[in-house]
């Protein structure tokens, strides 16, 4: 009679699942017969086995493996190597906070799982989706950005999209062509704005704008307009932003100079959705009294990784006057528009956009009939003007 000592789970013995795997006892098995015994042994063995967990990817071993070569190892670019001069273009510099903080970690995982040329970056760029897997990518994307430690710029994952009237948080370098046709009864007013927006240290941004209208057939210089923002916080996890900034506006031909500070906040409310939202003060240098509080909101659907798209809006801006007058005159307690817009990626990388929307008044509507507006951008940053078309 042979006696054989069997490693069992415990589940045998008390009827019960064990979130502890691999725990066994053991136990004394009297065998009858030698086919017996294989039969037991076979079972034992189908119960002990457990599947290995899946190793987590080593993002560094990746990246020197898939990555060094042309970008240097650690993501320290050396410029003179033999493998750059024959690039004919200069690689990504990982170690640049400025650069690495530009854009968004999603755009990196696109450029990375499908080449540079799709996203109209350099073809020298290589796509891995073949070669790595969806995770491994994210971690390679992860590492990436802690490359350059510890900063103060502001993550581009909340570089969102620039609304139509809204004022964005995020500090920019970038040429804004807006234009507003104001539809009224009466005299129609078309009026341009042409922006020059400017990076400033790690945090700020500066801007001039020249302001040109056209009504009743006479086109005029109208206001130059100067102003900054400053980005005051940002979360840990890269999900809202808030800035403080103003802006000064100073006619041409007459008219009333105006300070507008504010405060402009923007929060990716999930994978699909973004909301930007601002309050502005409007305060005419003579006379304070005369001036108005501004509210304005948006949520963007942003339902495509890809630039190159058109992502639906809808806004809502709402203007307070400080003095609403008197009498049957008296104007409402605030003068409330709504603008469905949409902005279109024109380059397959998105620094260029353009954004079309309407303007409509939800009441006091003898302000106007509709106001049609467009803004055309430009993230020169992020190349020429030609660039990924």
């Amino acid at each position: 009679m042979t006696w054989v000592i069997f490693a069992f789970p415990n589940s045998w013995y008390s009827g019960r699942n064990h979130s502890r795997q691999g725990s066994s006892r053991c136990a004394f098995v009297r065998g009858r017969s030698e086919s017996d015994l294989f039969q037991h042994l076979a079972l034992a063995c189908f119960f002990l086995v457990q599947p290995s967990a899946a190793s987590e990817p080593d993002p560094a071993a990746l990246f020197a493996t898939h990555c060094s070569s042309c970008h240097g190892p650690g993501g320290n670019l050396n410029p003179d190597s033999p493998v750059v001069q024959g690039l004919g273009v200069v690689p990504a510099d990982f170690n640049d906070p400025l650069f690495n903080s530009r854009e968004p970690g999603h755009d990196w995982k696109m450029v990375i799982e499908h080449g540079g040329a799709a996203l109209g970056l350099s073809e020298k760029m290589p796509a891995f989706g073949d070669t790595l897997t969806e995770h491994e990518i994210e971690s390679v994307v992860t590492y990436l950005k802690g490359i350059p430690g510890e900063h103060d710029y502001p993550d581009g994952a909340l570089n969102l999209f620039l609304p139509l009237n809204t004022i964005k948080a995020f500090p920019e370098d970038e040429v804004v062509w807006k234009s507003d046709y104001v539809k009224r009864d009466g005299v129609d007013v078309w009026e341009n704005v042409f922006e020059l927006e400017k990076r400033v240290g790690k945090r700020g941004q500066v801007l001039v704008e020249l302001v040109q209208s056209l009504e009743d057939g006479d086109s005029d210089l109208d206001k130059i307009e100067v102003g900054g923002k400053y980005v005051v916080h940002t979360n840990a996890q890269n999900t809202s932003i808030l800035t403080a900034g103003s802006k000064f506006e100073f006619p041409i031909h007459g008219g009333e100079e105006e300070w507008l500070p504010y405060l402009a906040f923007g929060r990716i409310l999930n994978s699909e959705f973004t909301f930007q939202g601002h309050t502005r003060a409007k305060l005419p240098f003579n006379d304070f009294g005369d001036g108005s509080f501004e509210v304005a909101g948006i949520v963007h659907w942003t339902h495509s990784p890809w630039p190159r798209n058109a992502f639906p809006g809808l806004e809502v801006l709402a203007e307070f006057p400080f003095d609403r007058g008197n009498g049957p005159n008296r104007s409402d307690f605030a003068e409330v528009s709504i603008i469905p817009q949409v902005r279109f990626g024109l380059t397959k990388g998105g620094h260029v956009a353009l954004n079309m929307g309407v303007q409509i008044p939800v009441n006091e509507r003898d302000r106007f009939d509709y106001v049609a507006q467009m803004n055309l951008l430009w993230d020169f940053a992020d190349g020429p003007f030609w660039k990924g078309w």
